[in-house]
């Protein structure tokens, strides 16, 4: 199964993930502050390859990456970009809208109220 397990995230969900490998045990996942990720406003989900109910991102991360690269290569046909290509973290399961607007711009559209997408 190749489902959804992460789409829009509040800031505080932003935060919590940003403290984890740095004040809070675990390894780093994101770089991203709040604010500062796809997920704080919609525009971005994280998908999961599933076996038999396990989760195969951690039970078998290569056979998982495998469906990622698939999708990925789907998606980015459609105008998303993929979490594998990303410089700084590589984030396989990730899949985002590929938008003109800069964060700062999706920021001040959040806080004013105005339409993310236009």
């Amino acid at each position: 199964e190749y489902k959804v397990i992460c789409a829009t995230r509040t800031y505080a969900e932003q935060a919590a993930l940003y403290r984890k490998g740095r004040d809070l045990p675990g390894p780093k996942v994101t770089n991203a502050l709040p604010g500062y990720s796809m997920h704080n406003f919609g525009l971005a989900i994280d998908m999961g390859v599933f076996q038999n109910g396990k989760y195969l991102d951690d039970e078998s991360p290569a056979k998982a990456d495998g469906f990622h690269r698939i999708v990925a290569a789907i998606a980015k046909n459609e105008g998303l970009r993929w979490g594998g290509d990303f410089k700084s973290i590589t984030d396989t399961p990730h899949f985002e809208l590929d938008t003109p607007l800069s964060l700062a711009e999706l920021r001040h559209r959040k806080e004013t109220g105005s339409p993310l997408l236009a």
